[in-house]
C-alpha cells in the first residue's frame, strides 16, 4: 500500500479500508484487531526489514506499478536460471518453491540475482518498459 499511495496517511487509510472490506477474511480481521498493531508499526517494521524500499514509498500508483514490474522481472530471471538447469521451480507471489535439496541454491539466487534496472530513477512507465522489451525481443 505504501508503494501505491502518495502519503503515509493514504497508506494508512488504504490499510484500514482493507481491514473493513467484506472480502478480507474474518480471521485476518480478528487477528489484526486483536494485536492492536497500528499501520505505523507495520510501516516501521517493513522499513527496518527492507530499508531499500523506503525511497520508493509514497510516490503514487505509477511508481508503485513500476517497482512491482521490476520485482516480477527479477523473479522471472530467477525462474529462468532454474529452468535452464532443468530444476523444477514453482512460484507463489514473490516466492519460489524448490525441492529441499535446492533450498540453499534458491536462497543464494534470491540474494544475488541483481534487480535490473536498479529502481532509483524511473524514466519509463511500466507499459512503456514492457513495450520497449517487446520491441527488443522482436528483433
Amino acid at each position: 500500500m505504501a508503494l501505491n499511495t502518495e502519503s503515509s496517511r493514504g497508506a494508512t487509510q488504504a490499510f484500514l479500508g482493507w481491514l473493513k472490506d467484506e472480502s478480507t477474511s474474518p480471521e485476518i480481521k480478528a487477528e489484526a484487531n486483536g494485536l492492536k498493531i497500528k499501520p505505523a508499526d507495520i510501516y516501521r517494521a517493513m522499513i527496518e526489514k527492507h530499508p531499500i524500499l523506503e525511497k520508493h514509498y509514497h510516490k503514487g500508483v505509477e511508481h508503485g506499478l513500476w517497482v512491482m514490474f521490476l520485482e516480477s522481472e527479477w523473479l522471472c530471471s530467477i525462474i529462468k536460471q532454474f529452468t535452464e538447469e532443468e530444476i523444477p521451480v514453482l512460484t507463489i507471489h514473490d516466492s519460489v518453491i524448490v525441492a529441499e535439496s535446492c533450498k540453499e541454491l534458491a536462497e543464494d539466487r534470491i540474494k544475488n540475482t541483481p534487480l535490473s534496472p536498479e529502481p532509483t530513477e524511473r524514466e519509463l512507465t511500466p507499459l512503456e518498459e514492457l513495450e520497449r522489451r517487446q520491441r527488443l525481443t522482436a528483433r
